[in-house]
């Protein structure tokens, strides 16, 4: 009976001797190209080493680097793709364990991009007589498909297209004027890349003016103000009043109730080519919001318009920033992997604006107020940091990134849900309404089990040891 337990207990154990494995992962493993380097790391399990690392990049049956006779089970390396253009790249680790020759491979793929888009159109020239019907082709390069295409015509119509990878449009212009067609391309991982081209649609060969209202104005109560028409223009001539012989002003009140009149007596049409006429002063003494339209007109009678608002407070003179779009990637954060949060900021008013970017985890519990949750990471982009205080210039936007990284998020619990919660703050703002935006994304433990495997050598040394414990027994 001793023999037989002896005999039972050498196999069993030797049946449970682990194997070499090796694990390859990538930190990101979806990159723009030139963004930003790939960081591999290679963990060796049940191995006795010392060890050769061999990584391929490309597998492409180069070695790029190696690693010779490491005593580690972690190994870490980073890679540019930079030079191997945009593509799907299949990176291989190679390990072979010294001690005993095993050699084990692992592999992870590696997505490269760099969305471009191609605009084409017919005709060529992009002049013709209304109605003037244009043929736009819009394609996407090298990004992550499927693509969503946003056409803005130029005359106050958009269009969108969801697409595998090209956008066919036609339309058609009735008005003579020289319009400015924007495409933009957004591809599967809210990454963006837009184009623009000049139409222009004449009535015997006499474009259109072009009318700038610019703006939104935000100033305060009854502080005399000028509204401006630069970037208007007589088409196709330089900017500047050209062949515009009219410039004609008006008001509309939208909310409250704002009382804006022009600082000129009698009227609110102002003729002429002086720069007073042309960007009239005005004097608002309430508050609230009102509509201001510029229409201009050359002198063959051809006219355009634009329009703009006008928000008047009693205390501010610079408006707000907002937070208009945020995403994290990925969505689902499994151990060892970092998150990144893109957030993406516009400015509102006509001054550059400098302010505070301030992100917040929070676990997602039910029937809480997010913003009153406490915080478990928060992270700030401002004057007291290392970086500098953000900024965004006039009526336009800028993209921000951060990375959480994975030593950071250790502290969240697996498998559940989080909030990245943005907020974004700047001197003199009263609506903080659009300044805050959140996030979901889901951490996960990425915990395996390893099965034992039966090792052939171990169970025939199991068995030579359980035959000597017998010889012995007999003795």
């Amino acid at each position: 009976m001793k023999k037989l337990i002896a005999l039972f207990l050498a196999l069993f154990f030797a049946s449970t001797v682990y194997s070499l494995s090796v694990n390859l992962t990538a930190n990101p493993a979806a990159i723009d190209l030139g963004e930003t380097t790939v960081t591999f790391t290679g963990t060796i399990s049940d191995g006795t080493g010392p060890y050769n690392y061999e990584w391929d990049f490309q597998n492409n049956g180069t070695t790029d680097q190696t690693i010779s006779n490491s005593t580690n089970t972690t190994e870490t390396t980073t890679y540019d793709y930079a030079a191997d253009g945009p593509g799907n790249y299949t990176a291989k680790l190679t390990v072979t364990d010294l001690s005993n020759g095993t050699t084990i491979t692992s592999f992870e793929v590696i997505d490269v991009y760099d969305l471009q888009v191609n605009l084409i159109i017919i005709p060529a020239s992009g002049e013709g007589n209304i109605p003037f019907t244009v043929d736009f082709t819009a394609t996407a390069i090298d990004g992550a498909s499927p693509y969503v295409f946003e056409w803005d015509w130029g005359d106050n119509s958009i269009e969108t297209e969801n697409s595998s990878g090209t956008s066919n449009m036609l339309h058609t212009y009735t008005t003579q004027k020289t319009f400015t067609v924007k495409v933009k391309v957004i591809d599967r991982r809210f990454k963006s890349v837009e184009t623009t081209v000049q139409v222009t649609a004449t009535v015997g060969g006499n474009a259109a003016p072009t009318a700038e209202a610019n703006g939104p104005y935000l100033k305060q109560q009854g502080i005399s103000f000028n509204l401006d028409s630069i970037g208007s223009k007589d088409n196709p001539s330089s900017l500047g009043p050209g062949g515009i012989t009219n410039y004609a002003w008006s008001l509309e009140t939208q909310a409250g109730n704002p009382q804006c009149t022009f600082d000129l007596t009698g009227t609110n049409t102002i003729s002429g080519n002086g720069n007073p006429q042309r960007n009239p002063a005005i004097t608002c003494n309430d508050f609230g919001t009102a509509k201001t339209n510029l229409t201009v007109s050359d002198a063959q009678g051809a006219t355009d318009s634009d329009s703009t608002t006008i928000k008047i407070s009693p205390t501010q003179n610079t408006d707000k920033i907002n937070i208009v779009k945020m995403w994290v990637e990925p969505e689902i954060v499994k151990t060892g992997t970092d998150l990144k949060v893109f957030v993406t900021i516009r400015n509102e008013t006509n001054q550059v604006q400098t302010f505070d970017l301030n992100y917040q985890i929070k676990e997602d519990i039910a029937d809480t107020n997010i913003s009153a949750a406490p915080n478990l990471i928060e992270i700030e982009l401002n004057g007291s940091s290392a970086l500098p205080s953000p900024t965004v210039n006039p009526y336009s936007q800028i993209d921000f990134q951060i990375t959480v990284f994975d030593a950071s998020l250790s502290v969240l619990e697996g498998r559940k849900n989080y909030w990245v919660y943005a907020r974004a703050e700047t001197a003199g703002e009263n609506n903080t309404t659009f300044n805050k935006r959140r996030a979901l994304f889901n951490y996960s433990s990425n915990k395996s089990v390893q099965v034992p495997e039966t090792n052939l050598i171990g169970v025939l040394s199991a068995l030579f040891f359980s035959l000597i414990i017998l010889k012995n027994n007999k003795r």
